[in-house]
C-alpha cells in the first residue's frame, strides 16, 4: 500500500501543477488533465485488483486500501471538475441543454447517440 500513497501523492503533485498551468495555457493543460485522467484510471484499477482480504476487518493494511481508494475518489472528481471546465463536455449535458423536455438517459448513448432520437414527429 506505500507504493500506492506514493503514487496517489505524485499524481497530487501533478494535479497541482496543472492547475496552475490552466491559469497561462489552457489548452496544454487540459490535454495534460485528460493524460492524467488516464493515469488514475489504470492505477484504480490496479489498487482495486490489489485488495486486501477481508478477513480481519480492522487491519492496518484495510484502513490503508479505504484511505488510498478515498484519496483516488476524490482526485478523479477534482480532474472531471477540471477537464469540463476546459472544455470536454459531457454528451449527457450537452442534450439536456438541447432537449430540456426530453428525457436523456443512458440509453440513449448505447450506440453512440443520434439525434433523430429526439426529433418530435
Amino acid at each position: 500500500m506505500k507504493r500506492y500513497k506514493e503514487m496517489t501523492n505524485s499524481i497530487e503533485e501533478e494535479l497541482e501543477r496543472i492547475e496552475v498551468l490552466a491559469m497561462t495555457d489552457e489548452g496544454e493543460a487540459y490535454d495534460n488533465l485528460v493524460e492524467l485522467r488516464d493515469k488514475v484510471r489504470d492505477l484504480r484499477e490496479e489498487v482495486n485488483c490489489s485488495e486486501p482480504p477481508f478477513s480481519d476487518w480492522d487491519s492496518p493494511i484495510l484502513r490503508e486500501y479505504e484511505a488510498v481508494v478515498s484519496r483516488l475518489d476524490i482526485i478523479d472528481k477534482r480532474i472531471e471538475s477540471q477537464v469540463k471546465e476546459y472544455g470536454e463536455i459531457d454528451p449527457h449535458d450537452m442534450l439536456k441543454m438541447m432537449y430540456p423536455n426530453d428525457d436523456v438517459d443512458d440509453e440513449d448513448f448505447e450506440d453512440g447517440f443520434d439525434l433523430e432520437d429526439f426529433y418530435e414527429d
